[in-house]
């Protein structure tokens, strides 16, 4: 079940993502990528380890663990603000690595940095002015990433409000 609710979830982000107005970022630019202040290449080379995402997140993260025929692994860590996803866990040795597959911020308080701005939820939509965007489904959606896209940090901006709405990261292994 679980599998296919996040199948769907992908497909419905991922058909109005890729709608979207891209934004390319370098490989400087998206190094410096940092979710609540942790450096988005950082997440990536944990491949999910337990330990060391709590030294990133100050011990701070919930995590759940599962495996299913069609996922194989998976493990979400959460904190108040932020959910991290991981799948596709590959047993190497006495460790399973595992994929980065997304990141979504739950609430306001955590900052997404992007190209030296500190961006959240709530902000208005002017925090995006110099970036290209497309509306689509009644939203605003910016999207960035690295020539290839096969990950990228998205931004939702209500059309209501123009307020942002849903900030998050989709990775490579989607």
């Amino acid at each position: 079940m679980r599998t296919l609710f996040l199948t769907l979830t992908i497909m419905l982000n991922t058909h109005d993502i890729l709608l979207a107005q891209s934004n390319s970022l370098n490989a400087t630019e998206y190094s410096n990528l940092k979710f609540d202040n942790v450096a988005i290449q950082d997440i990536i080379d944990t491949n999910g380890n337990e330990n060391m995402m709590q030294v990133l997140f100050k011990n701070s993260l919930i995590v759940k663990k599962g495996f299913n025929d069609a996922v194989d692994h998976w493990i979400k860590f959460t904190i108040d603000s932020m959910c991290i996803e991981f799948y596709n866990g590959v047993q190497n040795g006495s460790a399973i690595n595992y994929d980065l597959a997304s990141i979504d911020f739950e609430n306001s308080s955590p900052k997404l940095s992007l190209k030296n701005k500190l961006i959240k939820i709530g902000d208005n939509v002017n925090t995006l002015s110099n970036f290209k965007s497309r509306t689509v489904n009644g939203k605003k959606i910016y999207t960035f990433g690295l020539n290839n896209y096969d990950s990228y940090v998205f931004i939702y901006v209500s059309l209501a409000t123009n307020k942002i709405v849903k900030i998050g990261y989709n990775g490579n292994s989607l």
